[in-house]
């Protein structure tokens, strides 16, 4: 099993998604022993889910695991971009979930989520802080 790990991760850096969070999602719950699952989370330090496809075992915690491990990759921002930085409207529309967009005097004001590893360049426009984490959260995953 760990050399199938090895290889995913490989190919993963091969095609230039070696960064990308991963999860592991041990299938075929009922034939697995807590020894391998052991195995797995020690050996890859990635979180692991036991599930099954079969009988659904597991889909629940599968679906909490991508809902925590992906808000904790974007960053919630509330953002009035100057109209001479139009290249930041255009880097949140490329890598970003917009949930609301409009036309102001003095920039394009755009509420929504980026992903961390291009959010540093925006953070200097943020107009306020997105506070309620829950409702951040519930609308980057009804997005997705």
């Amino acid at each position: 099993m760990l050399n199938q790990i090895k290889a995913v991760e490989q190919v993963l850096e091969e095609i230039g998604a070696g960064g990308c969070p991963m999860i592991v999602a041990l299938n075929k719950a009922d034939l697995l022993s807590s020894d391998i699952i052991q195995i797995a989370d020690v050996a890859t330090e990635l979180p692991t889910v036991r599930v099954s496809a079969l009988n659904g075992t597991g889909m629940d915690e599968l679906m909490r695991c991508i809902s925590d491990n992906l808000v904790l990759q974007f960053d919630a921002l509330d953002v009035v971009i100057p109209y001479e930085r139009g290249e930041l409207v255009a880097q949140f529309h490329q890598f970003g979930t917009i949930e609301e967009e409009c036309y102001e005097a003095n920039g394009t004001h755009i509420r929504g989520h980026m992903p961390k590893n291009h959010s540093g360049p925006l953070l200097a426009f943020q107009w306020r802080f997105i506070e309620d984490e829950a409702e951040s959260r519930q609308n980057l995953l009804g997005k997705q």
